[in-house]
């Protein structure tokens, strides 16, 4: 019988609670980008339409999901893989090239982007950009989202869900 150490099996565990809490992230932030495309085609598909308190809150919402998602990826799951696989050194960059190398983010490049959208919604640096906002968060949407998957097959390849 192989034995596993104690601390990686404590990683294990706290990967495994990572992923759910992940993918719960992942519906959310999935619920409200539905959401936020429907009610962007709408003011776009009518010149001259003001934006209803509604969906400014919809908008409101997918920058908010978009930050959790996304920060719950790059701080939580990808710092624990990385200590899992016992690689957990270097800068942030570092960090995102061992995901795009181990397939799990396309492109490191766009995950920098995602990065530096994610802290200045924290930071609420752009409160006089939110269109640019929400528009970037639909752009790199689809990006979490791919992730989220990869990251899932990733997992269950390794054994580790």
């Amino acid at each position: 019988i192989m034995r596993v150490p104690v601390e990686k099996l404590d990683l294990l565990k706290l990967l495994q609670d990572q992923m759910k809490i992940t993918a719960a992230a992942a519906q959310a932030f999935e619920s409200s980008f539905q959401r936020a495309q429907k009610a962007i085609q709408r003011t776009t598909a009518t010149p001259g339409f003001v934006t209803t308190i509604e969906e400014k809150e919809t908008l409101d919402s997918l920058t908010s999901r978009f930050m959790l998602f996304s920060g719950v990826l790059f701080e939580r799951v990808f710092r624990t893989l990385d200590q899992l696989e016992l690689s957990d050194e270097g800068s942030h960059i570092d960090r995102l090239n061992r995901m795009e190398k181990r397939g799990i983010i396309d492109s490191a490049e766009i995950w920098r982007k995602i990065r530096t959208l994610r802290n200045d919604i924290v930071h609420e640096y752009l409160v006089d950009a939110s269109d640019r906002v929400v528009h970037d968060s639909l752009t790199y949407g689809p990006a979490l989202q791919k992730t989220f998957a990869a990251l899932l097959t990733y997992a269950q390849d390794k054994k580790y869900c």
